[in-house]
């Protein structure tokens, strides 16, 4: 099925991203595939948050596999945390709680952009 899924978002010149939620070896799921991803999301479910370590560890395991492939991280992503996940090697943070729960989501907007540095304007992705 991801193989399909993975061939359409080529054949449509999409990305395709792969959530790995919930995947016990994204290592061994990367090599089962016959067309690789774009992106590999590893992401910790919210009740995984407390029990189970993040997985940061893979990032280089999975590029090894597929130099360009892209990783992104997911869940539980704090300011605190987005600065060992770039260090593992995430090329993507996905943050929400930490935003869309915050009682001052202008203040920890604002956390993440001081991580990120400079003019953030020159991050986008457009689209257009």
């Amino acid at each position: 099925m991801l193989d399909k899924f993975i061939y359409e978002a080529h054949r449509l010149g999409i990305y395709a991203i792969v959530d790995t939620m919930n995947v016990e070896d994204p290592v061994a799921l990367l090599g089962e595939l016959k067309d690789l991803p774009d992106i590999m999301i590893l992401h910790r479910c919210v009740d995984a948050e407390g029990r189970q370590e993040q997985r940061w560890h893979l990032i280089k395991e999975l590029k090894k596999k597929n130099p360009k492939l892209m990783v992104a991280v997911a869940g539980g992503i704090d300011p605190q945390t987005a600065p060992e996940a770039v260090k593992e090697g995430a090329d993507i943070i996905i943050v929400g709680r930490s935003i869309t729960q915050s009682r001052d989501v202008e203040g920890s907007v604002r956390q993440f952009l001081d991580f990120i540095g400079g003019d953030i304007d020159l991050k986008r992705v457009h689209v257009e």
